[in-house]
């Protein structure tokens, strides 16, 4: 999950960057829950949005590997079960890895079709997907860490 996360994300740097050139100045940057655009920025100001996203993307990456006793769960780790609560913790993390490189290529694509006015998203609905999507799975592997006991 954490490697497709990454090249989900990296399709969607390279194909704004790709399409850079043709945006006009100012993109839309902001969307309410309908899928409209509501504030505007420079072209470039996508390009730290998406760099923040990865950023989140590497630090999840990296905290996978902290030790467990330094990591917070919501449950009572022993020694019987810290392996198992490591691997779902270490799956969770992937997960949201992978939830977050879908999320910036989705704002690349919508970022780069609005502003030409041809919106991925007209009503909203993949936004919602993508975002309900997210706690959906986190909830699960939550769920699972606490039947981990």
């Amino acid at each position: 999950m954490t490697i497709a996360g990454f090249a989900l994300a990296i399709l969607a740097v390279l194909y704004y960057a790709y399409l850079l050139p043709e945006l006009p100045a100012k993109v839309p940057i902001h969307f309410n829950g309908k899928g409209k655009a509501n504030g505007y920025g420079h072209k470039y100001v996508s390009l730290v949005l998406f760099g923040f996203l990865i950023l989140i993307m590497i630090v999840m990456h990296f905290a996978k590997r902290i030790s467990p006793e330094l990591i917070n769960l919501p449950v009572t780790k022993t020694e019987e079960n810290l392996p198992r609560l490591m691997a779902i913790t270490k799956e969770l993390l992937s997960f949201i890895i992978l939830w977050t490189g879908g999320l910036v290529l989705f704002l690349a694509l919508e970022i780069s079709g609005s502003s030409k006015g041809e919106s991925l998203d007209k009503d909203g609905k993949i936004f919602w997907i993508l975002l309900i999507g997210l706690f959906v799975g986190i909830g699960f592997y939550l769920y699972r860490l606490i039947k981990a006991k």
